[in-house]
């Protein structure tokens, strides 16, 4: 039988004698493409989770079973390699595949060229004629992520091998003057990259010595116009130079090969570092709160001004612990990124996984918490997969266990011989959702040998001053020790200058003006100086800059264009970079990124940053300061331009695809790049993730972005943000949100929107508002009449009037019993049983309130099992078994401070002072009221108005 023939090249199809085989799927297709691609058996379980991600284990393989039954019927026997567990390809002539005769030929073109063989180029020529499109293009698979991320990384590895390929054959033909075969070739090259400006000029000298003069000059202003258009910038003064050389008639005679291989950063010499001046006693400080760390956890602030130096001393000491064998986790928060819940602990996890050791060190995690984990990076189920399923995030005790998990993820790996060090920096900017978290792992440092140490920049806006109460709480334990960095004084700043310029000494004016002008600031000082030390000529001339910013901006000037043009694009990425990101965003080819990114390097513009030997390198500014100016410095068009490379790269196939972390990050650039649609629809996936992380500020905070860029569903986003306000205890705003979604949505909705604004005012004590909120609710129409039966019983009985509460309440239970609905059980259940306290039948009012808790718990609804749970601890001390009743008190006590329910948090803390009155503990119960009173303070005024009835909160 003649062997079937594949197709990847392109759309995907198969021929056998000539005659296509066809398949009426495209799953079928995607199964024997990775497969050919693959070269290996597969398990079953592997290629079910690849193409049917969506299904549970069972469906999934069902699936895969049916697509093997059509697929090998349309390829015949001896193709498929079909066991119980695995599956594979027969290669021994069963198959034909293009891809693999393109690298077949280029690998022996390789070895070829290596043996110095002039037959490498007909190999070369060979291989690439199989190459007829891109892998695969114009195929995807809709619902399977992961499938399309296999195969834009193998399109793009095979797009790299042509290029290589094709460049290798183009400077052959140079090399022998065959001028019109190279630029036959060179013309395919610059088809497959139309931004790669080094084809340009490559085809412009072609041009010229094939003596065709004005396709060159052609040649020239096509790359004027692409640039333009595509990254907002003009070509390399190299370009413009070659095609003045050809306007004049003065083509160069050589032609410079470009290296072929993947260009690495070569050795370079980069700009010296400064002297650490003045802080020796600082530094004591830090040593001795380290050598603290051997006995037990300790926590350790660095705060001090903007430009003082808190992170390069904290950088030193960190160097000096690494190089003793400390292990040291780095975080680092930034301006203007305070609503992406997690996102430096998710990036933290990446580069755990970049460690030699990490898979040592996290064996000793339980698979529990790896899943957990893999909650903020999904890397984590796939490198230590097979990961349990993780409990839903609305389940009982959720955050707690997830920040628990977290806590043994992050303490395993940065256990070692040494106490290890975990770097928070910036920490001013961070997140509350990241507050939340690093507070949990405080208040857990324990006797472990382990230093959290931070940066704080003092004199920042007191909302954002956020980190007070972690370091309140590390205080209280003992943990705590404060370093707060003063300016330089005259002798360390005299100090400073003088050992930069030990070998020829600075006059004393020079120092005086240094001090007097830079205030003792370190950044300051080290600007100029660094400056003075480049121009040294200057010195007897001396004259200040007008200001900082002049400085800073004569530095940003000092690198070559190309360095310049990729100093704007990181500016613009705004955070610490990537060589990938940077590279695909600006447009350059590795040589031109990694030329101009080793310019940014040396003129210590930027700080190259290593994970640890094998990890990945990342890229930062050398102060925040110069990412400014540099931003500042490019125009609006360009930075538009740019933003929207960012937010294409982020959420293209080959981005990052941690929605919680990521999500308002693309949105940020889609935003400031003009594209306000593309920016809604991201918000919003920020504040759902955030949402689910119970993040609620954050969630609120991007859901607003999200209708400030114009989402088409405001209706959805003004009512989730009316949900959050109400748990939030900001009552007005949440009224506001529900009206403003009850104006713009469907008609069918409204009654569900009235409900809820019930609810705000049966939180307010507006009892008569409330039901006549309930009443439109009623006539509207709600999904759930059983819920919104309870929700009356209870406002009428607030109201006094019992008998209507308790025929609500029966009417509440006879419809949830009907609909089955465990929810609306428990509702039921919960009000029946208030009525029952409130009559005095204690016993039946706690047999139906167990009764709403179970329904509740079945449920999984927090808030209904923090009701109950509630009312069964008030009817318990009326009953007086007080140890029961403050074990049901402290549960729905955890379980409402999980959720965010600020007023029922108040409102248990309330209860649990009379628990602890009634016990004789009273100056526990003082404890419990002080906090029940911060809490309603803060609700319960709103403007100038007070609202005396939201502290009479009981029972619910």
């Amino acid at each position: 039988m003649e062997p079937l023939r594949l197709y990847l090249f392109g759309f995907p199809r198969m021929e056998r004698a000539g005659q296509p085989v066809t398949v009426d799927t495209r799953k079928a297709i995607a199964l024997l493409a990775y497969l050919a691609i693959h070269g290996e058996v597969v398990s079953r379980d592997a290629l079910s989770n690849l193409l049917w991600p969506e299904y549970d284990q069972t469906g999934a393989r069902s699936a895969l079973r049916r697509t093997l039954s059509v697929l090998n019927k349309a390829v015949g026997e001896g193709v498929l390699l079909i066991e119980r567990e695995r599956v594979g390809l027969l290669r021994e002539g069963a198959f034909w595949l293009d891809v693999q005769q393109f690298e077949t030929g280029l690998q022996q073109a390789e070895e070829q060229r290596q043996a110095g063989s002039p037959a490498y180029l007909s190999s070369l020529m060979h291989g690439i004629q199989f190459y007829t499109d891109r892998f695969m293009a114009g195929f995807s698979l809709r619902d399977s992520v992961e499938f399309d991320d296999w195969q834009y990384f193998h399109s793009e590895r095979l797009n790299r091998d042509l290029t290589r390929a094709l460049d290798q054959i183009v400077n052959a033909y140079t090399a022998q003057g065959q001028h019109e075969k190279a630029i036959t070739y060179a013309r395919r090259l610059l088809a497959l990259d139309p931004l790669r400006e080094e084809s340009y000029r490559q085809l412009m000298l072609l041009y010229a010595r094939a003596d065709q003069r004005s396709s060159a000059l052609r040649q020239y202003r096509e790359c004027v116009r692409v640039l333009d258009q595509e990254l907002g910038v003009a070509p390399l003064d190299e370009t413009t130079t070659l095609y003045q050389a050809i306007l004049e008639n003065r083509i160069p005679v050589d032609v410079p090969a470009p290296d072929n291989l993947p260009p690495t950063l070569s050795p370079r010499e980069t700009a010296a570092p400064f002297p650490l001046v003045g802080r020796d006693a600082e530094w004591a400080q830090l040593q001795a709160a380290y050598d603290r760390a051997v006995s037990g956890g300790c926590v350790v602030a660095l705060e001090g001004e903007a430009g003082i130096g808190k992170t390069r001393l904290a950088n030193d000491f960190l160097e000096q612990a690494e190089a003793q064998g400390a292990r040291v986790l780095r975080l680092r928060w930034y301006e203007g990124e305070t609503g992406l819940a997690y996102g430096p602990f998710t990036q933290a996890l990446a580069r755990v996984l970049a460690w030699p050791e990490a898979l040592q060190d996290l064996q000793s995690v339980s698979p529990g918490a790896l899943a957990e984990a893999a909650r903020l990076l999904p890397d984590l189920a796939t490198r230590f997969g097979p990961l349990p399923e993780p409990s839903p995030l609305d389940g009982p005790g959720a955050q707690s266990r997830f920040y628990e998990d977290l806590r043994q993820v992050f303490y395993a790996v940065l256990a070692g011989s040494r106490p290890g060090i975990l770097f928070l920096d910036d920490l001013q900017w961070a997140d509350t959702a990241s507050q939340g978290l690093l507070a949990y792992l405080v208040r857990r440092l324990g006797s472990g040998p382990l230093m959290v140490l931070l940066t704080l920049r003092s004199g920042v806006a007191p909302e954002r001053n956020l980190p007070q109460g972690m370091l309140q709480d590390a205080s209280r334990a003992g943990m705590l020790a404060r370093v707060v960095l003063p300016r330089l004084d005259a002798g360390a700043v005299r100090e400073l200058a003088q050992r930069v310029a030990e070998h020829a000494p600075l006059p004393s004016g020079v120092l005086d003006t240094l001090f007097r002008e830079s205030e003792g600031l370190p950044f300051f000082a080290v600007e100029y100086l660094d400056a003075l030390r480049k121009s040294p000529a200057s010195e007897g001339r001396w004259e200040m800059p007008a200001s900082v910013r002049e400085l800073l901006m004569a530095r940003l000037r000092s690198v070559d264009e190309t360095a310049r043009q990729l100093m704007s694009t990181a500016a613009v990425i705004g955070r610490s970079f990537d060589f990938s990101t940077l590279r695909e965003v600006s447009g350059r080819s590795e040589l031109e990124t990694v030329t101009g990114l080793e310019g940014l390097l040396s003129a210590g513009l930027v700080a190259e940053h290593v994970s640890s030997e094998h990890g990945p390198e990342t890229y930062d500014f050398t102060h925040e300061k110069l990412r400014d100016m540099a931003y500042e410095d490019t125009s609006l068009a360009r930075r538009r331009l740019l933003h929207r490379r960012v937010a294409e790269v982020l959420s293209g196939p080959g981005g990052r695809r941690e929605p919680g972390s990521q999500a308002g990050l693309i949105a940020y650039h889609f935003r400031l790049a003009g594209n306000a649609e593309a920016a809604a629809v991201y918000y919003r996936a920020a504040g759902d993730a955030a949402r689910a992380l119970y993040a609620n500020a954050e969630a609120i905070e991007q859901y607003q972005a999200a209708l400030a860029s114009g989402h088409p569903e405001p209706a959805d986003l003004h009512e989730a943000i009316g949900d959050l306000r109400t748990l939030q205890g900001e009552y007005s705003a949440a009224i506001a949100s529900y009206e403003s979604a009850a104006a713009l949505c469907p008609e069918d909705q409204v009654g569900v929107l009235e409900r809820k604004l019930g609810n705000v005012h049966t939180r307010l004590g507006e009892w008569e508002l409330a039901e006549s909120h309930y009443q439109r609710a009623a006539e509207a129409g709600v999904p759930d009449a059983a819920g919104l039966s309870a929700d009356r019983s209870y406002a009428a009985f607030q109201r006094g009037q019992r008998e209507q509460a308790r025929a609500l309440a029966l009417r509440s239970l006879e419809l949830a019993r009907a609909s089955g609905d465990p929810l609306a059980l428990a509702q039921a259940c919960n009000s029946l049983g208030m009525l029952d306290r409130a009559a005095g039948e204690l016993d039946n009012a706690v047999e139906q309130l167990q009764g709403s808790l179970d329904a509740a718990r079945n449920s999984g609804n927090l808030l209904a099992q923090a009701a109950a749970l509630n009312n069964l601890s008030l009817a318990l001390l009326d009953l007086d078994r007080l140890d029961e009743a403050a074990r049901w008190n402290a549960e729905a006590l955890r379980l409402c401070a999980q959720v965010g329910d600020r007023h029922r948090e108040a409102a248990l803390l309330n209860n649990l002072a009379d628990l602890h009155h009634a016990a004789g503990r009273e100056q526990d119960a003082l404890d419990a009221l002080k906090r029940a009173v911060l809490i309603f303070s803060e609700i319960g005024i709103e403007g100038s108005e007070m609202k005396p009835d939201i502290w009479k909160l009981t029972a619910w």
